[in-house]
């Protein structure tokens, strides 16, 4: 099982597109591919700010990685960690999305604590723990933490 977990800038470049339509344009296209890949994950919309956490096969995570670093909609991408993982934290969610508008403002006042949200401060678990936090807070449950992979989920072995 592999874990990424990264923070890019988005790019709206139609005036007439607004977050909520990139980010909804975003799921269409994730939910159906991360089912069809068994990838698990969420993201989260914040002050031009998308902070992502993929969960799956490491293959199948680095192919959509390589998607992202190419889609027009993502600038200054930035890993924060990338690595093995004992078991998913997102189980539920083929991709579990939240768009943090200026209502959610217990979440939005401590994001801004420096005046501006700033992804690229997170450090890895503080960015699971926000993914989290937010879904918790839209209602979502979060699954209990996973103590090992189950045999569904083990990495195959590489034929040679």
């Amino acid at each position: 099982m592999h874990q990424v977990v990264y923070v890019s800038r988005q790019v709206i470049r139609d005036s007439r597109i607004t977050q909520s339509d990139l980010v909804s344009k975003i799921l269409g296209v994730a939910i159906e591919n991360n089912r069809r890949l068994n990838i698990t994950g969420a993201l989260l919309a914040c002050d031009n700010t998308f902070v992502q956490v993929l969960e799956g096969r490491r293959i199948d995570v680095d192919a959509i990685m390589r998607r992202v670093s190419q889609d027009p909609n993502h600038a200054a991408l930035r890993v924060i960690v990338a690595g093995p993982i004992s078991g998913r934290r997102f189980a539920q969610w083929s991709m579990c999305a939240s768009i943090l508008s200026p209502t959610d403002t217990a979440i939005v006042e401590v994001l801004k604590t420096s005046g501006k949200f700033d992804g690229g401060k997170l450090t890895p678990e503080s960015a699971i723990q926000l993914l989290l936090a937010v879904a918790r807070l839209q209602g979502v449950n979060e699954p209990p933490a996973p103590d090992a992979p189950s045999d569904a989920e083990a990495e195959p072995a590489s034929a040679a």
